[in-house]
């Protein structure tokens, strides 16, 4: 996941966010019928995309072409469970990957890519780990002369 294997594509950003993964959450709803997105929710996008913007080497640059993001998101094992050997295991537990990987792109609109309907690919991977992190990895195509 770290690297390309596509000699057809270049690495845009590459960055640990030191966060428990969390999920994007559902769009919320008052009395009067607004429509907000939660707190919790836009703190950690913008969290996400302050590493992008500090990791890539151009900060006024945002992809134009189709891009491939991958996204490692490692939990901590709990305390009760270290004994277990759980490290590098995947995580079956909630948040959903999906629903991680619709947070990390929402964060990175304008950031690492103009908007998220040109990534054509996503990998999200959940791994029990030493430490809370979120991972990204995210690769533009080059395009063909």
């Amino acid at each position: 996941m770290e690297t390309s294997e596509r000699q057809n594509e270049r690495l845009v950003a590459n960055f640990t966010t030191l966060m428990k993964p969390m999920g994007k959450a559902r769009p919320r709803h008052t009395a009067s019928g607004v429509v907000f997105t939660p707190k919790a929710t836009r703190i950690a996008e913008q969290i996400i995309s302050w590493d992008c913007v500090n990791a890539m080497a151009r900060s006024d640059y945002s992809s134009k072409e189709p891009c491939r993001v991958c996204i490692k998101a490692t939990f901590k094992v709990p305390k009760y469970r270290t004994n277990e050997g759980l490290i590098g295991d995947p995580v079956t537990k909630k948040p959903d990957a999906d629903n991680i990987g619709k947070l990390v792109l929402d964060a990175l609109n304008g950031v690492a890519y103009k908007d998220d309907s040109q990534v054509y690919s996503i990998e999200v991977e959940k791994i029990w780990a030493e430490f809370d992190s979120v991972q990204v990895w995210v690769f533009e195509t080059i395009p063909r002369n």
